[in-house]
């Protein structure tokens, strides 16, 4: 069985990898939605949101192990992701294509990029990295 420790280093290490590729392809989406939309658009959207509730519930575990040291930063960053999809479920709801761009641009990429600095921060003075091989 492996030890619950390890098995939230190995997301947080997960998280990394992913906020490393999305974090690009946020802005890259962004642009797309201010000069309107697309099926590959919204499909695109579609998959940050599933990657932004995994975020979520990662760092939900995270809170409850309680074992990382900066703990309130990623509680911080949770409850603003929080709010961010409820802006931007409004701003759907609206068909405001500007507003989800702007969303994501400005707060979305900045929220995760915060995310990305603290989760590497954390991997580097916390996190054992266990051989895969």
């Amino acid at each position: 069985m492996i030890p619950e420790k390890q098995l939230l280093d190995d997301a947080l290490l997960s998280m990394q990898a992913y906020l490393t590729s999305a974090l690009p392809e946020i802005k890259l989406l962004s642009d797309k939605f201010y000069l309107g939309s697309s099926s590959e658009s919204w499909n695109k959207l579609s998959e940050l949101l599933e990657g932004l509730m995994w975020i979520s519930q990662t760092i939900g575990h995270i809170r409850e192990m309680a074992i990382y040291q900066n703990l309130e930063a990623f509680e911080e960053t949770a409850a603003t992701i929080s709010q961010l999809v409820i802006n931007l479920e409004q701003a759907l709801t609206n068909n405001d294509l500007i507003l989800i761009g702007d969303i994501l641009k400005y707060e979305i990429s900045s929220i995760l990029g915060q995310l990305l600095s603290n989760a590497t921060l954390t991997i580097n003075n916390e996190v054992v990295r266990h051989d895969l091989s």
